[in-house]
């Protein structure tokens, strides 16, 4: 490892890969990723399904359909993949503008929990044989912004020309921090906290025609997000002060469990007194342990539609359809944990969404609290290259610049695509 590179990029996730790629590729500057895990980390490690729609990803506010199209194409020539079409879904799309709900149908592709790192691997191995440095289990403590270095959790310094904070959504409270230390303006009033379903795919028949759709509901400002089949999980997340949850599925090699899963998120936008995004997301995770003893809680939606708390016998006798794929939640009242303006808000949307898919609202399908999204840091940059300072940037869905895989590969293309012209 030198003592100096052209380019640092702190993260390894997509919006990493995707700089690393178009500086390494298209120029002789020297490259150096720094991860704090022993493995590359990011949006692609948990089930991996990547969708090419500027409207799905994309906030518009940093991006227009015309820049956002041209760096989807080129993450879709980039990464390789076999992107299936949209069936026929012109059913949904007629019921959902019914129902005031707007439909988002894209090409997509799902590889998999199992088979992700196949694909990281790929990307990684194309970095190194382009002469792109790779540094794990090694973490960043401060920036000395001035001097143009950094420091490493092992007292080494590292000095760069460029550096790129690409760290993901889990580290937003990391990033304000460094945002803090260098007087750079930023606004975290924006969270996205819900619940997510899990029932028999066969109920949620639009799965026959699209992997992932992509549900939003606009007058309570609700939307689906990150469906999952096949062999489908939900799981646990960790973060420093609660659960959060999430879903996967398993690639094809393994046989379908026959369920499904999705949230259901709804954007809460802060004012006074309270106007962090990330504290917010602490007070409802934290709540949410308390009530439910250290860990989420789970509830059969009949229960929930009753206003009583689930039992453990709900989840364990076959009477009601399907046992949880994740059994370490607490049987409870999601009403307790929950404040209602979003369980209200959520309710509605489940209402208009089994019009739309009938099923959505069956009795048996277990309910999952909370599904916690913190992100959305929305610094404010020099320019729409994503600089916060000169040669500082924070790129991905950490910046609020990106919501998933495809758009924060963009955002590292199109920083990538900036320092190659201004070297």
């Amino acid at each position: 490892m030198k003592d100096r590179y052209d380019v640092v990029v702190v993260g390894s996730g997509p919006s990493a890969i995707g700089l690393a790629h178009k500086i390494s590729s298209n120029s002789s500057k020297s490259v150096l990723i720094i991860e704090k895990l022993n493995v590359q980390n990011g949006g692609m490690r948990n089930d991996c399904k990547i969708s090419l729609d500027y409207r799905k990803s994309f906030p518009e506010e940093y991006w227009t359909e015309e820049s956002a199209n041209y760096y989807l194409k080129e993450v879709e020539e980039y990464l390789k993949l076999d992107f299936k079409d949209v069936g026929d879904i012109s059913y949904y799309t007629k019921q959902s503008k019914k129902y005031g709900i707007e439909l988002i149908a894209s090409r997509q592709v799902h590889i998999g929990t199992d088979r992700s790192l196949e694909l990281i691997n790929r990307l990684i191995n194309g970095l190194k044989e382009n002469n792109v440095e790779i540094l794990l289990n090694t973490e960043m403590v401060s920036l000395k912004y001035n001097d143009r270095y950094i420091v490493l959790d092992n007292g080494n310094k590292i000095g760069f020309t460029d550096l790129c904070l690409c760290t993901g959504r889990k580290s937003a409270t990391w990033i304000q921090n460094i945002m803090k230390e260098e007087g750079i303006e930023f606004i975290d009033n924006t969270v996205d906290i819900g619940i997510r379903i899990e029932m028999r795919k066969d109920s949620y028949n639009i799965l026959e025609h699209l992997y992932d759709p992509k549900f939003v509901d606009n007058i309570n400002k609700v939307r689906s997000f990150c469906t999952n089949s096949g062999h489908a999980l939900v799981v646990k997340e960790k973060y420093k002060d609660f659960y959060s949850l999430n879903g996967h599925a398993l690639s094809s090699n393994y046989a379908p469990n026959g369920l499904a899963n999705f949230a259901l998120l709804k954007t809460i936008t802060l004012t006074e007194p309270v106007v962090s995004g990330n504290d917010y997301a602490k007070i409802v995770g934290k709540t949410a342990m308390n009530v439910g003893g250290g860990n989420p809680i789970m509830q059969r939606l009949c229960d929930f539609r009753d206003g009583v708390r689930s039992k453990v016998e709900k989840f364990e006798n076959s009477i009601y359809g399907f046992s949880p794929t994740l059994k370490t939640c607490t049987a409870g009242d999601i009403a307790l944990a929950a404040p209602m303006k979003i369980i209200s808000s959520i309710w509605s949307t489940m209402k208009k969404l089994d019009s739309v898919c009938y099923g959505v609202m069956s009795p048996q399908n277990v309910l999952y609290y909370p599904e916690i999204k913190k992100y959305m840091n929305k610094p404010k940059f020099m320019d729409n290259n994503f600089q916060v300072k000169d040669n500082l940037y924070i790129i991905g869905d950490v910046g609020g610049i990106s919501r998933g895989i495809s758009a924060a590969m963009a955002s590292g293309l199109k920083v990538g695509d900036y320092i190659i012209k201004t070297c």
